[in-house]
């Protein structure tokens, strides 16, 4: 395999999988469990040789008169087979701690073999599969691109979503599109605010919510894992950041992701469930417009591409013929913009710089991985 030297930096959405537990133990905990392991057999070989020798001294005692076959009194043992009881004992004993010591040997060779590999990070999975994306990306030049109706939404309503986001803080605000690297990662975050010193004080990353189900999911809930890993990765590009933000925001659908959930169900549904033309019908069509659309004015202008004008104005209205079409248009509730916003905010302390450098150990490690793996070592670019 052809060696690859290049300067191998991460980008922050990456990080929650590459920081991902592997299953099973640590080294460090491999090592402390064969650590206590060793420990107690140390003790109880201690615990056992004391008892061979106190076995030793009751023959020492009996030594004197281990010829003696004649019992102290009737029915008891003479001395001459208390002492071969004793040797018996002691053969006994002897026996069970060179067991032991075998044990221990081999306890001890276990602690020394984990201690050399107690600060070796073990890779999940997770990380080893996106290492292999990260190892294609380098060395062939093709990148894996993982495109759905939710990725689709987030590119195409990009723009959007931080207008909307400033609406809902009544600021101003730019996304800045600024690549920037550090020793271990390179980003772009989405917002960014700065002191009057021209220092990054808050980073906030968009988060375009496919649906009001994954919308409401982070309300109430502390910042999942996977994001605040990405934000962690982008503190490092700018650590002069006292504030970690995700905004979740809520837009209307772009029509050609709705049109194409029309095709797909239209493709599903029976034939004689479908109207003369061949579509859906209007109802089924108002809900599917509901279920994509928050605003009022959107949703109606969504349905005069699927609905005659006619019907439309009959809707507004609230009379039209088709009563299954006028109560799906007429349930329609138009959400507040406080109602399409969630923000979920860090406050940086020293943890999170702390965290950091454990980070970087990791990915220390899937360096080393992709170097053992996939014959390419990193270098630092002058």
């Amino acid at each position: 395999m052809r060696k690859v030297e290049t300067e191998i930096l991460f980008r922050p959405h990456y990080l929650s999988e590459l920081i991902s537990k592997p299953i099973g133990k640590s080294n460090f905990e491999i090592y402390k469990d064969a650590k206590e392991k060793a420990e107690k057999l140390a003790e109880k070989l201690e615990l056992e040789n004391a008892k061979l020798k106190a076995l030793n001294d009751d023959l020492t005692a009996l030594e004197a008169v281990k010829h003696n076959d004649v019992p102290a009194r009737k029915g008891s043992k003479s001395p001459k087979e208390k002492y071969f009881e004793q040797l018996q004992k002691i053969e006994k004993q002897d026996e069970k701690v060179k067991e032991l010591i075998a044990k221990q040997i081999e306890a001890e060779a276990e602690k020394e073999k984990a201690e050399k590999n107690k600060d070796k990070i073990n890779l999940s999975k997770s990380a080893k599969k996106r290492l292999k994306t990260i190892a294609i990306e380098i060395k062939y030049k093709r990148r894996k691109r993982l495109i759905n109706k939710y990725v689709r939404k987030g590119l195409l309503k990009e723009d959007e979503g931080a207008e909307l986001y400033s609406e809902f803080l009544g600021e101003a605000l730019t996304v800045e599109k600024e690549r920037k690297k550090s020793d271990y990662f390179t980003g772009e975050t989405d917002l960014r605010k700065y002191n009057k010193d021209g220092e990054v004080i808050e980073i906030t990353d968009i988060k375009n919510r496919y649906d009001l189900d994954t919308l409401e999911d982070r309300r109430g809930e502390e910042m999942d894992a996977e994001n605040a890993a990405q934000l962690l990765g982008y503190l490092d590009l700018y650590p002069t950041a006292k504030c970690l933000k995700i905004a979740n925001v809520l837009c209307d659908n772009d029509f050609t992701l709705i049109n194409d959930e029309i095709r797909a169900e239209t493709f599903r549904t029976k034939a004689e469930e479908l109207n003369a033309t061949g579509s859906l019908n209007d109802s089924r069509i108002i809900e599917i417009a509901k279920e994509n659309i928050y605003s009022k004015s959107r949703f109606i202008a969504f349905l005069s591409m699927h609905i005659d004008s006619d019907t439309i104005y009959q809707l507004v209205r609230g009379k039209c013929k088709d009563e299954e079409a006028q109560q799906a248009f007429d349930d329609f509730i138009e959400l507040e913009i406080e109602e399409r916003i969630i923000e979920q905010v860090q406050e940086v302390t020293d943890e999170h710089f702390t965290k950091l450098e454990e980070v970087k150990k990791i990915l220390d490690e899937c360096r080393n991985y992709l170097a053992e793996t996939y014959n390419i070592h990193h270098t630092t670019k002058n």
